[in-house]
């Protein structure tokens, strides 16, 4: 039996008679390979998966010698955890239905209650720690002190916080093991754990700014290596707010999947910091009807035309602003050539009266650009 975090709860007591299920019962979790696989398994049926609960249980041959069952322990349509049984002396067809949803069903119970009641059982390890500190188990600083000391955290004196996605993770090119000795080559102080789709490293801040620049250049080289992409947080210095820090990488890569024209994305990114990202949560918060309030009206008549004639005004204007009101650069970004914009900018200008001359209108017209580009995507994706 497994938490919603891959970390192993309770086992059978009997001996299992095959290898990786004996390495994943004393490692105490499931590795990367096994998550990553689970996860692609799940999404290849869209069916079975409404958030990461599976609808149906999987039956994974390929991760070792016997077939495994797998279930998702569910209470009350939140996640809990997993069950997986190994086959043995009996096949899983030989078992009828009801059985499965019996045992499914009482798990599910026991799991939560034991959610509810304890910590993690393997209470000093750091992956336990950087989970129940994910988890928003500690409510006061005094007690989270205590629970870090000797992990190495509590000598750090600032945050940073990434998520990879194991959507892309192969782990034929890059095991588990080998990984984890790359970012600790790279970040010099981390700790990492598996925590829903997403790989989790919390890395300690250290060095100038040359050296952070250095380290930054090798851990995206790394996923780019990998085809890895991550979500990386503000900086931060309070580890009692890492459930806050957690949710800003993971609205960052969310963001990122919604704007693939976004200019803070190119084919080639691989890292998606918050901090290029924060004014655009702060408009994906805004209604359709709150969005005409808060922009521009000039902008607002050239989307309205765009819509109407199929031209790119809006999105030419942003992308000339953008780019500090460079032709050529607004050109390249939108892989047009610099007389085109040019045109589309004059047109703008008379049939709309914008006014480039001003810093206060072009900062209307920049987020007034950015709040209908963000819904007009959202819309045609």
């Amino acid at each position: 039996i497994f938490d919603s975090s891959y970390q192993v709860l309770a086992s059978s007591k009997r001996t299992a008679p095959d290898e990786a299920w004996r390495e994943g019962i004393k490692r105490g979790r499931w590795n990367y390979e096994f998550v990553a696989r689970l996860n692609r398994i799940i999404e290849e049926g869209a069916e079975r998966r409404l958030g990461r609960i599976m609808q149906k249980p999987a039956i994974l041959t390929d991760l070792s010698e016997r077939r495994s069952r797998v279930e998702s322990l569910v209470l009350d349509d939140t996640l809990l955890g997993f069950v997986v049984i190994l086959e043995d002396q009996t096949s899983f067809e030989e078992v009828d239905e009801s059985d499965y949803e019996l045992v499914r069903k009482v798990l599910s119970k026991a799991v939560a209650m034991d959610r509810a009641a304890h910590f993690h059982s393997h209470a000093r390890s750091t992956e336990a720690i950087l989970l129940d500190i994910l988890g928003g188990r500690f409510t006061d600083r005094l007690r989270l002190r205590e629970r870090i000391r000797g992990s190495g955290m509590e000598v750090a004196a600032s945050f940073s916080l990434f998520t990879v996605s194991l959507a892309g993770y192969r782990p034929d090119n890059l095991r588990e093991e080998a990984l984890k000795k790359k970012l600790e080559a790279i970040f010099r102080l981390c700790w990492s754990v598996s925590e829903q789709d997403y790989i989790v490293i919390l890395a300690a801040r250290s060095g100038g700014p040359e050296q952070r620049e250095e380290t930054m250049r090798s851990f995206t080289g790394l996923l780019g290596q990998h085809q890895l992409q991550a979500g990386q947080s503000a900086d931060f210095t309070d580890l009692l707010l890492l459930p806050r820090f957690y949710r800003q990488a993971l609205r960052a890569l969310e963001l990122s999947r919604e704007l693939s024209s976004s200019p803070f994305n190119t084919a080639e990114s691989v890292l998606f910091p918050y901090e290029n990202y924060k004014i655009l949560d702060l408009i994906s918060r805004l209604s359709k009807e709150e969005l005409s309030n808060y922009c521009n009206n000039a902008v607002l008549g050239v989307f309205e035309h765009d819509r109407a004639h199929g031209t790119e005004y809006v999105r030419t204007v942003f992308h000339y602003l953008h780019a500090g009101r460079s032709i050529h650069s607004a050109a390249k970004a939108l892989y047009v050539h610099h007389n085109t914009v040019y045109y589309r900018l004059t047109k703008a200008k008379e049939l709309f009266g914008l006014d480039f001359s001003s810093e206060y209108h072009n900062l209307q017209y920049y987020l007034s650009c950015m709040m209908l580009l963000y819904f007009w995507d959202r819309h045609r994706a």
